[in-house]
């Protein structure tokens, strides 16, 4: 009994010295193996397409997109990187894609950003069709926001015409809800883009004022904006074919520019 009542004690301090034992060999291996930090040991590492949590990167507008009304045209100006994780993936896109005679600017996924457009013409196609007539810049900002409330794309986005009334700018939230205003602006550099719009429009300029705005408003948002940059797109819609430009850099106080 003695023996017995001895041995226990003994065995029960072996088994913990071995489990102590077993699992200090297996953190050191572990740290031989992967010498980063223990908490950064279950994370995958960052690479291309992935980020440092091992999810799937994707192609991102964060961008900046602005918006202006003239007395007889409406303007629309983005920059043109996109970005993949936090890196750039290109510095040539074009945010700024035409449904019939109007136009839309994209902040966001550019998967939801193709995606929204490619829906867009095909039920402005299909309406046109069946009415034999012209859809309204009105008619599909109503279109737009019923299509985002319906299924969400991850873009924001700024819609341009000409209406029956005169120029139009509507801007939406994430549940499709729609706003007409005289400006605009949207995206990761939209709130400087706005200050820059605020402080200089005026109802009523006229067309190249709008343009040259436009193209202030983004140009200050790449300043201060990382997701922001390399160069200008700007689109200008009035009665006439809609026009769609790209510049390599502009200096929107002067009638020169880059394009590219």
């Amino acid at each position: 009994n003695r023996t017995s009542g001895h041995t226990l004690p003994v065995m029960t301090q072996l088994n913990h010295y071995q489990t102590r034992h077993s699992a200090g060999h297996a953190q050191h291996s572990a740290e031989r193996a992967d010498p980063r930090p223990a908490q950064h040991r279950n994370s995958s590492p960052a690479r291309p397409g992935r980020t440092a949590s091992g999810e799937t990167a994707t192609h991102s507008l964060g961008t900046t997109v602005v918006g202006v009304t003239a007395a007889n045209a409406v303007v629309l100006a983005t920059d043109r990187r996109a970005s993949l994780g936090g890196a750039v993936s290109s510095k040539s896109v074009q945010k700024i894609s035409l449904v019939g005679d109007a136009a839309v600017a994209f902040t966001g996924s550019v998967a939801g950003a193709q995606d929204l457009t490619e829906e867009l013409r095909q039920e402005r196609s299909l309406y046109e069709l069946r009415r034999d007539t012209t859809m309204s810049v009105e008619a599909l900002a109503s279109l737009t926001g019923r299509v985002m409330a319906s299924q969400p794309r991850r873009v924001q986005h700024l819609l341009a015409g000409v209406g029956d009334d005169g120029p139009r700018l509507y801007s939406f939230d994430a549940n499709g809800g729609a706003l007409d205003q005289p400006f605009a602006a949207d995206g990761t550099g939209g709130q400087t883009a706005y200050g820059a719009l605020e402080a200089a429009y005026e109802e009523g300029i006229d067309r190249d004022a709008a343009r040259r705005l436009a193209a202030r408003a983004v140009r200050a948002a790449t300043e201060r904006d990382l997701a922001s940059g390399n160069g200008l797109c700007l689109a200008v819609l009035d009665r006439s074919e809609p026009t769609v430009e790209t510049f390599d850099d502009y200096d929107p106080a002067s009638a020169d520019a880059s394009r590219s």
